[in-house]
């Protein structure tokens, strides 16, 4: 079985940074998977319209340690690899089919409203499971800021400023003329956290990873404000990130906004 999972996150590597090689080289890596019994055959198969490129090796990539998997998804957005898709659409119902074997790996929260200048966050809370657990994502250093950047001229205005506890600090997003919907977030990894590994194990679901709750306090200048934001858990696919919005919301400014 060792050898197995390890041939398994060998394999996944190998696409990972081989993504544009041909389709031949695809194919025999296929056959490897097969060969050792780490995968049936329908899990790595590749159909010739590209559709299901993601799903090649969607089994391996469960072999893939949170902090391989953390760095992978550090490349993607520092690439700018980012899709933005609805949960329950068309398009989640495929990815669901092959490329989304990991629980989510972050949880964020993006502007689904534009904004006049730019979004600045004084904190944001995200709570995983019901709410009535209360059972908060812990903040830097122990969980590590996700986001979409910062401004050059706010390099102070980091996101982890955003989960440090205090509305003395904030985070401002990296918008020019106006955030547009989706162009700004931030959130939080939750790989560190036990309940990410547990999501792993047999008869596990993604729920124990799963954002139900969040407490957020914006700026109260409508300049540097939402109306709304969308509620977004965040998967590693071999050739993205992929946000899923699960719910959207009216948001305050210059107030706790709590859902």
């Amino acid at each position: 079985r060792g050898h197995a999972r390890r041939l398994r996150a060998v394999m996944c590597r190998t696409e990972v940074a081989a993504l544009g090689v041909r389709r031949t080289a695809r194919h025999v890596a296929a056959v490897w998977l097969v060969l050792a019994g780490v995968v049936a055959p329908a899990d790595v198969a590749y159909r010739d319209d590209g559709a299901n490129e993601e799903a090649f090796v969607a089994s391996g990539a469960a072999a893939l340690s949170a902090a391989e998997v953390r760095r992978l998804a550090d490349e993607h957005l520092a690439a700018g690899r980012v899709r933005h898709v609805q949960a329950g659409s068309e398009e989640h119902r495929r990815l669901q089919d092959g490329a989304l074997l990991l629980p989510p790996i972050k949880m964020a929260i993006t502007n689904a409203a534009p904004t006049v200048e730019t979004w600045k966050i004084l904190e944001l809370e995200l709570l995983v499971g019901q709410c009535a657990e209360n059972k908060v994502v812990p903040g830097a250093p122990y969980s590590a800021a996700y986001s979409s950047g910062t401004r050059p001229e706010n390099p102070d205005d980091i996101p982890e400023f955003a989960s440090d506890g205090s509305l003395a600090t904030a985070y401002t997003a990296p918008c020019f003329n106006g955030c547009q919907p989706a162009e700004a977030f931030i959130g939080l990894d939750v790989t560190a956290m036990p309940e990410w590994m547990e999501a792993q194990e047999p008869n596990k679901t993604f729920e124990e990873v799963r954002v139900r709750c969040f407490r957020l306090f914006q700026s109260g200048d409508i300049r540097w404000s939402t109306e709304r934001i969308d509620l977004q858990e965040v998967y590693y696919s071999l050739t993205n990130l992929i946000h899923v919005t699960l719910d959207s919301f009216d948001v305050a400014a210059g107030a706790w906004s709590r859902r």
